[in-house]
């Protein structure tokens, strides 16, 4: 008897759990690769994100470089030879940031005198008849 009543009881929550919305509505989120909605999305915003991605990937690796490159002139031990290897390793990563702003720069420079906006070559939409 008293296990019949915990089961009824056991099957009146779980279908109570089953028929009511216990977690809530859930929505999906809008595509955030292409939104007609947005000017320039869909291959716009794959380049972009790849653009980013490089970047971010390019100054993790610079950082990187930078802690080795610390790493190797503390263990150096006065050796001339691996002070010089260390010093080549941090003259190489800075040359290799600076390319990255530079490259950066150029862009907003060019974007700004042939297109009159800095981020136009940056962050590009793309607009057409029938578009934004």
């Amino acid at each position: 008897m008293f296990l019949e009543h915990i089961t009824v009881f056991a099957t009146d929550q779980i279908l109570l759990l089953a028929t009511s919305n216990f977690f809530g509505g859930v929505t999906p989120p809008d595509n955030p690769i292409y939104n007609p909605s947005i000017c320039g999305s869909g291959l716009i915003v794959i380049a972009n994100l790849f653009i980013k991605i490089t970047f971010l990937i390019a100054g993790l690796f610079s950082l990187w470089k930078f802690i080795e490159a610390g790493f190797v002139f503390i263990n150096s031990e006065g050796d001339p030879q691996k002070v010089a290897q260390a010093r080549d390793k941090i003259m190489m990563t800075f040359v290799g940031l600076l390319v990255m702003v530079a490259s950066f720069a150029l862009a907003g420079i060019v974007g700004a005198l042939f297109f009159g906006s800095a981020s136009a070559i940056i962050n590009p939409s793309l607009t057409g008849v029938g578009t934004c």
